[in-house]
C-alpha cells in the first residue's frame, strides 16, 4: 500500500479505513455481507509446522473459487486482492500521479523540506465530516427523544389533572346523595309518626260514640199506667 490509498477493510473501498466506515460489510471472497473471516468459501489455513521433519503433514484442499467475486470490480471467480482489479490498477496509477514530482521541480523539493501528502488532508477532512454527520444526527434523534418525553409528561400531567377533578366531582355527587338519602330518611319517619297518630285517632273515634246519641238497645217504650187495660169483669 505504499503507492496506493488506504482502503477499508470492511466494505474494501478507497479513501478510508475501516474504523471510520458506516457502510454495509463486504465479504473479500464471496461478495456479501458477512465478515470476511467467516467466510464457509475463504481457503482453508496453512498447517503448523510439524516438529518431527519425516512426519507428513495432509496438504489443505484448494479452495472453491466457484463462488468467489471480487467486492470492488465484482469479477468472478478471484477475491478483493487479485492483481487485475481495474479500480485497484486505476487507484494506484492516479496515487503514482499524484505523489510524483515532476523533473522541473526535484530540485526545488530537495532545498525545501517536503508537504504533507493532500491524501492524508483530504482523508482527514473526509473523516471529520463523517464524525460531524454522526454528532449530528445523535444530537437529532436526542432532540427528538427529549421532546416525546415531554409530551408524554405532559399527556400524564393532564391525565392526572382529570382524575383529581373526577375524584373531587364524584365526592361531591356522593355528599349531594348522603344529604337527599339523610332527608328521605328523616321525611320517612316523619310520616311513620304522622300514620301513628292517624291510626290512633281513629281508633279513639270509633271507640267513643259521639253525644246525644244513645244506644238502640238502651231505648225500653213504658207504657203509661193510665192506659193499661184492665182485665174482662173486674172494674178497677
Amino acid at each position: 500500500m505504499q503507492d496506493e490509498q488506504p482502503w477499508c477493510y470492511r466494505c474494501w473501498n478507497f479513501g478510508h479505513i475501516s474504523r471510520y466506515c458506516s457502510a454495509s460489510e463486504r465479504c473479500a471472497y464471496w461478495s456479501e455481507s458477512h465478515d470476511s473471516r467467516t467466510c464457509p468459501h475463504r481457503p482453508p489455513q496453512p498447517p503448523a509446522p510439524a516438529s518431527d521433519s519425516s512426519s507428513m503433514q495432509p496438504q489443505p484442499l484448494p479452495p472453491d473459487t466457484s463462488l468467489w467475486k471480487c467486492p470492488r470490480c465484482h469479477q468472478p471467480g478471484v477475491n478483493v486482492w487479485h492483481p487485475g482489479c481495474p479500480r485497484r490498477r486505476g487507484n494506484t496509477a492516479s496515487s503514482a500521479t499524484r505523489t510524483t514530482p515532476h523533473t522541473s521541480q526535484s530540485s526545488s523539493l530537495q532545498s525545501h523540506p517536503a508537504a504533507p501528502p493532500a491524501i492524508s488532508t483530504s482523508l482527514e477532512s473526509t473523516q471529520v465530516t463523517v464524525l460531524r454527520d454522526a454528532v449530528a444526527t445523535l444530537k437529532y434523534r436526542v432532540v427528538s427523544l427529549t421532546a416525546r418525553f415531554e409530551a408524554i409528561e405532559t399527556r400524564l400531567d393532564g391525565l392526572v389533572s382529570k382524575q383529581a377533578t373526577f375524584k373531587a366531582q364524584m365526592k361531591s355527587v356522593v355528599e349531594s346523595q348522603q344529604v337527599i338519602i339523610d332527608s328521605i330518611s328523616s321525611l320517612t319517619e316523619r310520616l311513620s309518626t304522622v300514620a301513628s297518630s292517624l291510626e290512633t285517632l281513629t281508633t279513639s273515634s270509633l271507640a267513643t260514640p259521639p253525644r246525644g246519641m244513645q244506644p238502640s238497645h238502651a231505648r225500653v217504650t213504658t207504657a203509661p199506667s193510665s192506659s193499661r187495660r184492665s182485665p174482662k169483669g173486674k172494674v178497677q
